[in-house]
């Protein structure tokens, strides 16, 4: 099971760096405010940490198994060795957890809410166009002439 965790941890921790960069990029680019980055960095740094609790339950579990067992040399012999398991882990997590992948998503995401925004804005300038289309029919209703004095028939009589 750590086999499988320790990778992802390792890629989680390697995406969660390059999102920061790329979120100080945004924040030079003046494309988000600082507040906004104060919560994203918090989400991130706990993204990290459940990574590393999940590491830490997985070699708890194999210590679990086993009486003579050194969680600090597993952890060490893990990372270090690399296997070709651990590399197969690894390179399938950062296909399936791609951010490049993401952004394109979230650009079009993006796009989508401003085409909806000017779709919305749109239809809400043709209510007001009908709106008022609505109003003037309902003041001046069809069987009466705006131009004739209403007076009129009344002094005549």
């Amino acid at each position: 099971m750590a086999a499988r965790i320790e990778p992802l941890r390792e890629l989680i921790g390697m995406l969660c760096d390059e999102l920061k960069m790329r979120h100080v990029d945004r924040l030079q680019s003046g494309k988000c405010g600082i507040s906004q980055g104060f919560a994203f960095n918090d989400l991130l740094t706990n993204i990290e940490r459940v990574s590393d609790h999940c590491s830490n339950v997985a070699v708890a579990m194999i210590e679990l198994e086993s009486r003579n067992f050194d969680t600090h040399e597993y952890l060490k012999s893990v990372r270090e060795m690399r296997n070709t398991e651990y590399k197969r882990y690894f390179e399938e997590y950062e296909q399936k957890y791609s951010i490049d992948d993401f952004e394109a998503w979230s650009e079009r995401q993006q796009e989508k809410a401003k085409m909806k925004a000017l779709l919305e804005e749109q239809q809400l300038q043709q209510g007001r166009k009908s709106k008022n289309v609505e109003t003037a029919e309902t003041i001046i209703p069809e069987n009466i002439d705006p131009l004739e004095d209403p007076l009129e028939d009344t002094e005549e009589n």
